[in-house]
Protein backbone atom coordinates (compact mmCIF):
# COMPACT_ATOMS: atom_id res chain seq x y z
CA UNK A 1 0.00 0.00 0.00
CA UNK A 2 1.25 3.03 -0.78
CA UNK A 3 -0.14 6.75 0.81
CA UNK A 4 0.94 9.98 -0.21
CA UNK A 5 -0.95 13.33 -1.49
CA UNK A 6 1.21 13.21 -4.95
CA UNK A 7 -0.62 11.61 -7.23
CA UNK A 8 2.32 11.75 -9.65
CA UNK A 9 4.17 9.46 -7.01
CA UNK A 10 1.44 7.39 -6.22
CA UNK A 11 1.34 6.47 -10.15
CA UNK A 12 5.34 5.91 -10.62
CA UNK A 13 5.43 3.88 -7.74
CA UNK A 14 1.97 1.47 -8.74
CA UNK A 15 3.11 1.49 -12.20
CA UNK A 16 6.85 0.31 -11.63
CA UNK A 17 5.59 -2.11 -8.38
CA UNK A 18 2.76 -4.12 -10.79
CA UNK A 19 5.35 -3.59 -14.27
CA UNK A 20 8.94 -4.73 -13.05
CA UNK A 21 7.39 -7.40 -10.29
CA UNK A 22 3.88 -8.10 -10.78
CA UNK A 23 2.88 -7.22 -7.33
CA UNK A 24 -0.21 -5.85 -6.23
CA UNK A 25 -0.28 -2.11 -5.38
CA UNK A 26 -2.66 -0.42 -3.72
CA UNK A 27 -2.94 3.17 -3.24
CA UNK A 28 -4.74 5.96 -1.12
CA UNK A 29 -4.31 9.86 -0.83
CA UNK A 30 -5.02 9.76 2.74
CA UNK A 31 -4.76 8.44 6.24
CA UNK A 32 -8.32 7.82 6.02
CA UNK A 33 -8.40 5.71 2.47
CA UNK A 34 -5.48 4.05 4.05
CA UNK A 35 -6.56 2.73 6.91
CA UNK A 36 -9.72 1.68 5.06
CA UNK A 37 -7.89 -0.24 2.76
CA UNK A 38 -6.07 -1.78 5.58
CA UNK A 39 -9.23 -2.78 6.54
CA UNK A 40 -10.37 -4.48 3.74
CA UNK A 41 -7.05 -6.19 2.15
CA UNK A 42 -4.44 -8.20 3.40
CA UNK A 43 -1.51 -5.66 3.12
CA UNK A 44 2.29 -6.73 4.02
CA UNK A 45 4.17 -3.53 3.73
CA UNK A 46 2.82 0.35 3.94
CA UNK A 47 4.95 3.09 2.09
CA UNK A 48 3.46 6.03 3.78
CA UNK A 49 4.28 9.68 2.78
CA UNK A 50 5.17 11.69 6.56
CA UNK A 51 3.60 15.42 5.17
CA UNK A 52 -0.26 14.90 3.77
CA UNK A 53 -2.77 18.02 4.22
CA UNK A 54 -5.22 16.15 6.00
CA UNK A 55 -3.29 14.17 8.35
CA UNK A 56 0.45 13.89 8.98
CA UNK A 57 1.99 10.58 8.49
CA UNK A 58 2.98 10.43 12.15
CA UNK A 59 -0.26 9.80 12.91
CA UNK A 60 -1.35 7.36 10.40
CA UNK A 61 1.80 5.51 11.33
CA UNK A 62 0.36 5.29 15.24
CA UNK A 63 -3.20 3.82 13.83
CA UNK A 64 -1.64 1.47 11.13
CA UNK A 65 0.97 0.30 14.25
CA UNK A 66 -1.79 -0.08 16.75
CA UNK A 67 -4.68 -1.71 14.68
CA UNK A 68 -2.17 -4.21 12.48
CA UNK A 69 1.26 -4.15 14.41
CA UNK A 70 2.59 -7.14 11.76
CA UNK A 71 2.83 -4.67 8.62
CA UNK A 72 5.85 -3.25 8.48
CA UNK A 73 5.91 0.81 7.72
CA UNK A 74 8.31 2.33 5.22
CA UNK A 75 8.54 6.00 5.26
CA UNK A 76 8.51 8.54 2.54
CA UNK A 77 9.01 12.08 2.84
CA UNK A 78 11.07 15.24 0.89
CA UNK A 79 10.79 17.29 3.52
CA UNK A 80 13.16 15.05 6.28
CA UNK A 81 14.16 16.28 10.14
CA UNK A 82 15.80 14.64 12.56
CA UNK A 83 13.08 14.23 15.10
CA UNK A 84 10.84 13.31 12.56
CA UNK A 85 13.41 10.10 11.55
CA UNK A 86 13.93 9.61 15.29
CA UNK A 87 10.20 9.46 16.29
CA UNK A 88 8.91 7.47 13.40
CA UNK A 89 11.71 4.95 14.43
CA UNK A 90 10.49 4.61 17.72
CA UNK A 91 6.82 4.83 16.79
CA UNK A 92 7.47 1.06 14.83
CA UNK A 93 8.87 2.31 11.21
CA UNK A 94 10.79 -0.42 9.45
CA UNK A 95 12.69 2.59 7.35
CA UNK A 96 12.78 6.30 6.48
CA UNK A 97 13.33 7.43 2.90
CA UNK A 98 14.04 10.66 1.19
CA UNK A 99 12.42 11.54 -1.85
CA UNK A 100 12.74 11.15 -4.89
CA UNK A 101 14.10 6.86 -4.78
CA UNK A 102 14.52 5.37 -7.83
CA UNK A 103 11.81 2.09 -8.50
CA UNK A 104 14.55 -0.29 -7.36
CA UNK A 105 15.86 1.25 -4.69
CA UNK A 106 11.85 1.29 -3.21
CA UNK A 107 11.80 -2.54 -4.76
CA UNK A 108 14.44 -3.47 -2.90
CA UNK A 109 13.57 -1.76 0.75
CA UNK A 110 9.84 -3.22 -0.03
CA UNK A 111 11.35 -6.67 -0.16
CA UNK A 112 13.65 -6.10 2.92
CA UNK A 113 10.13 -5.12 4.68
CA UNK A 114 8.60 -8.09 3.68
CA UNK A 115 11.09 -10.36 4.41
CA UNK A 116 11.06 -8.92 8.12
CA UNK A 117 7.62 -9.35 8.40
CA UNK A 118 7.39 -13.01 7.18
CA UNK A 119 10.58 -13.89 9.53
CA UNK A 120 8.45 -12.17 12.57
CA UNK A 121 5.50 -14.32 11.31
CA UNK A 122 7.40 -17.29 11.11
CA UNK A 123 8.73 -16.64 14.53
CA UNK A 124 5.55 -16.36 15.90
CA UNK A 125 4.17 -19.17 14.74
CA UNK A 126 6.85 -21.10 15.94
CA UNK A 127 6.59 -19.85 19.66
CA UNK A 128 3.09 -20.80 19.61
CA UNK A 129 4.04 -24.25 18.08
CA UNK A 130 6.38 -24.66 20.94
CA UNK A 131 3.36 -23.42 23.96
CA UNK A 132 1.18 -26.06 22.55
CA UNK A 133 4.15 -28.89 22.46
CA UNK A 134 4.93 -28.19 26.31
Amino acid sequence: LVVDDEEQFLKFVKSGFEKRNNLNCFVAMNGFDAMRILGERWIDVVLLDLKMPETNGIHVLRKVKKAHPMIEVIMVTGHASMESVVECLKLGAYDYLMKPQSIIELEAKVKEAFDRKTAKEEKLRREKVDKILR
